[in-house]
């Protein structure tokens, strides 16, 4: 589908210091890939802006392609290319649109051909906005009246500017996680403020700003910070003399690391070591039964299963995990430097982090075993309820208090998000959720995922059906279509998973006659699975400002909608 191009007449968009650029849109043009698909995207004589909506695989120029983790967009100048290539398990869903740029120099207009946003052939990810100026694009791609065209240029107006906002705010993430990634592979070696800088790029007197503002601390403070961290765990791990751990740590000698020491935790190191070595450790059963010696403040720690963001919620770092990458777009900052270790476990993927407790979201007992060969390793239910969950980690890591303190915050903020919705449930508040997933089958949810946010004293309740589920403790049950009738209430949600085949089965369901007669007699929204269906803190937390959104909608197709970032 294209749409033809407006003549002599474009939308203007400032771009830094360039000379003046103003775009006329000459097409937009949705495709698909089927699974394992691959595809040269080639810019010809114009610009080309492509945009990944949702799929897995790669992407990028030839030879640099990167693997998607969500929605993502590049930008190709005339003559350019790149390689798109879809996964074996789903297609891509993709918008390409094709433009000029015109340059403006002293009145008079000349083709620009130079790049537009710097690195922009390099994939970088989009931001909620922008997928919606994407989506308000092709919906105006057959604009034929004046009005429609004049639309579809100031989204793409819109859009231009929003990506360089985007631009410029990853490059100031990236920028924090590049220094800070250098700081902890470097802070046992000697280190100025000036070499820092240097290394940022930035003047020192901006980088020194600039840090304060990312970690509340100057850069050399934070360096001693991360010393004195390092040498609590060779005290408790090692024999080795104060010199050697000094050392170690990064401190010029041994006066000066036991002065800094002191500064940090009110004891010398020798103190410290004698009084954390009688009570470092706590012997717990985890979920298995299994009793397991613990550290009482273990420092790496690997998390393997879904509810990552329960430990984002307590401040809680991590070093290695796996199982929750499909959160990825939302944890990004939480997870830039989390190292992925596998689904299975594998020792040799775990002993290079050097974990000293790993936490299995999981009942599988060889899993855990193979896990405990390397550190302490503990079964941790994640099916749990969500207060439960946080005050189990909370005693786990030494972060009781914190859990406790979220929770009551947590608890207060529901309470008045459902006051604010009361209004528009009217008495009518019961509410069921359905999943489409693994390849397209039908579940409808129970215990875990979004019916955890729903189902509230204050909020909907479940239909009947399901109690029983819930009082079971059953996470979800498989069904078929004519079962939605039995579990419906009278808000219904569908979290759909991001792969074509899932996509394919919720269009061919909501197309369907029995459909179309079951959406006539309540509210339906169409929600994108891996934005809406986690029972984590951080997305219980999130949901808090989307649910009001989201409820104040039409309620038609909230695809890809109220989730923002």
């Amino acid at each position: 589908m294209s749409l033809k191009p407006a003549q002599n007449t474009y939308a203007g968009c400032p771009s830094g210091d360039k000379p003046a650029l103003l775009y006329d849109v000459e097409d937009v043009t949705e495709f698909g890939l089927e699974p394992a698909e691959e595809r040269e995207i080639v810019s010809g004589e114009s610009h080309l802006l492509v945009v990944v909506l949702s799929g897995s695989g790669t992407i990028g120029p030839e030879g640099e392609s990167q693997k998607l983790a969500g929605p993502v967009w590049l930008l190709l100048s005339p003559y350019r290319s790149a390689r798109i290539c879809s996964g074996p398990d789903g297609g891509l869903r993709t918008v390409r649109i094709a433009f000029t740029a015109v340059e403006m120099r002293n009145g008079m207009p000349g083709i620009w051909k130079n790049e537009i946003i710097p690195s922009g052939d390099s994939p970088k990810p989009v931001s909620a906005r922008a997928l919606r100026l994407c989506h308000s694009l092709t919906e105006l791609n057959n604009a034929e009246d004046e009005l429609e065209q004049e639309g579809l240029r100031l989204a793409f107006h819109q859009l231009l500017l929003q990506l360089r906002r985007d631009d410029l705010a990853l490059g100031a993430e990236q920028l924090r996680s590049r220094a800070l990634a250098f700081i902890h592979n470097s802070f046992a070696d000697t280190l100025t403020v000036a070499e820092l800088a240097a290394q940022s790029g930035l003047p020192q007197q901006q980088f020194t700003a600039m840090f304060r503002q990312w970690t509340g601390l100057r850069p050399l403070e934070y360096v001693n910070q991360l010393r004195v961290e390092d040498a609590k765990r060779r005290l408790l791990d090692s024999k080795a003399p104060l010199r050697e751990i000094a050392r170690l740590s990064g401190f010029r000698d041994e006066y000066y690391f036991s002065r800094r020491f002191r500064d940090a935790t009110g004891e010398s190191p020798r103190q410290y070591a004698l009084t954390r070595q009688r009570k470092s450790r706590s012997l717990v059963k985890d979920w298995l039964g299994r009793k397991v010696e613990v550290p009482l403040s273990p420092e790496r720690i690997i998390y393997h299963g879904e509810m990552v963001g329960d430990l984002s919620a307590l401040g809680v770092p991590i070093v290695g995990g796996s199982a929750f990458w499909e959160q990825r777009h939302m944890l990004r900052e939480y997870t830039s430097h989390v190292e992925d270790v596998g689904f299975s476990l594998q020792p040799e993927k775990l002993q290079p982090l050097h974990p000293d407790l790993i936490i299995v979201g999981s009942s599988s007992r060889s899993k855990v075993e193979r896990a405990q060969s390397v550190a302490p390793a503990l079964s941790f239910d994640t099916f749990a309820r969500l207060e439960d969950r946080l005050l189990r980690l909370g005693d786990l890591l030494g972060k009781r208090g914190q859990a406790e303190n979220w929770l009551q915050e947590h608890e207060l903020r529901t309470k008045e998000m459902w006051k604010k919705i009361a209004p528009q449930l009217d008495g009518w508040n019961e509410a069921a959720v359905f999943s489409i997933d693994r390849g397209g089958r039908l579940f409808v949810m129970a215990s875990i995922g979004l019916p955890c946010a729903l189902y509230h004293p204050d909020g909907f309740c479940p239909p009947a059906a399901l109690q029983p589920l819930l009082q079971e403790k059953v996470p979800y049950v498989e069904i078929k279509p004519g079962d939605i009738r039995r579990y419906a209430g009278s808000w219904t949600f569908f979290v759909v998973a991001d792969d074509s085949r899932c996509r394919q089965a919720a269009d061919r369901l909501f197309q369907s006659e029995e459909w179309q007669s079951r959406q006539a007699s309540g509210r339906f929204f169409r929600l994108a699975s891996d934005r809406w269906n986690f029972g984590d803190a951080l997305t219980r937390q999130r949901l808090l400002d989307w649910l009001p959104e989201l409820l104040a909608g039409s309620g038609q197709n909230e695809w890809d909608g109220a989730a923002a970032n």
